[in-house]
């Protein structure tokens, strides 16, 4: 995707106060900490990681968003849900930034 079609704009998430509400279905960029799993290191030098995503906004509730990263291209069928779609349910607490992309 070119960048000059993509247009982002800043929404609310728990730790910033921004413009524009997202709403299920717009695409979004998402900066959050991760758990981290390890093995073996010394764990006082460890911390969360800096993660970041783009999807498909498909939940939100004060306590935790859901992206979807891939969804299917074909229309809804009557039963239901995409059983091959892939995302992440990410606590609110967990989340930096969250910004609606326009494309044109």
């Amino acid at each position: 995707m070119s960048k000059s079609l993509i247009r982002s704009s800043v929404i609310t998430t728990s730790r910033h106060v921004c413009s524009k509400p997202p709403n299920v279905g717009d695409l979004v960029h998402i900066r959050y900490r991760d758990h981290l799993r390890f093995n073996h290191p010394h764990p006082e030098s460890l911390m969360p990681v800096m993660r970041e995503a783009v999807g498909w906004l498909v939940y939100q509730c004060p306590e935790y968003v859901i992206v979807s990263l891939d969804r299917s291209a074909n229309p809804p069928t009557l039963k239901g849900g995409d059983p091959n779609v892939l995302g992440h349910v990410l606590l609110r607490a967990e989340i930096l930034e969250l910004r609606k992309l326009d494309v044109e």
